[in-house]
């Protein structure tokens, strides 16, 4: 096991104030521990504030595990934050994924994202994706999402959904079909 751990603190002074304050700092730290088989661990966090007085962050959290089959399974956790200085209007954006694979090449993942912006509206996605690669060559893959947001959380929300199908036989012969939901109204499904 390697273990590895960087961290740099930047500060950049500019006189723009008869006390001299900093200006503009910049923060950053990761720790990452490897393995052999390739899995891994990483945390990271970086913290900017500039001259104006707003902070910016950024945290992630990702680990990559691989079983003795060859299996793989990603997960990540992200956060990243806006807060202009005494605003009181702090963006926050949440973001955590799954990706599985096999040593055939099916795979499952799965996006969620969260956010509020600085007017207090709320905005979250969704996004499962899955790939099933069969041993004669064919595969089926569906894609669903997922949007909704929700002005000022005043439960005003706008929604929208997707799903998308696409078989292939393993001849080269594909079918696609897409259905669509707008704010739980079906849309005319499309199949090519």
């Amino acid at each position: 096991m390697k273990k590895t751990r960087t961290a740099i603190i930047l500060s950049l002074v500019m006189a723009t104030t008869a006390n001299a304050e900093p200006s503009e700092t910049f923060k950053s730290t990761t720790d990452t521990t490897r393995n052999a088989d390739g899995s891994y661990k990483t945390d990271s966090s970086v913290v900017r504030t500039d001259s104006k007085g707003t902070t910016k962050t950024s945290d992630l959290k990702e680990e990559l595990e691989v079983d003795s089959k060859g299996a793989q399974t990603l997960t990540s956790d992200s956060k990243n934050t806006t807060d202009p200085k005494g605003l009181g209007n702090e963006t926050v954006t949440e973001k955590q994924s799954e990706v599985k694979t096999d040593a055939r090449g099916s795979y499952n993942g799965e996006v969620t994202e969260q956010s509020v912006d600085s007017k207090g509206t709320s905005h979250e996605s969704e996004m499962t994706g899955h790939t099933e690669v069969n041993p004669d060559g064919s595969t089926k893959t569906t894609i669903t999402g997922k949007n909704v947001t929700d002005p000022k959380g005043l439960m005003n929300s706008k929604s929208t959904e997707t799903k998308v199908v696409i078989e292939n036989d393993g001849k080269g012969n594909f079918k696609d079909t897409v259905t669509r939901k707008v704010d739980g109204k079906v849309v005319k499904p499309v199949t090519k």
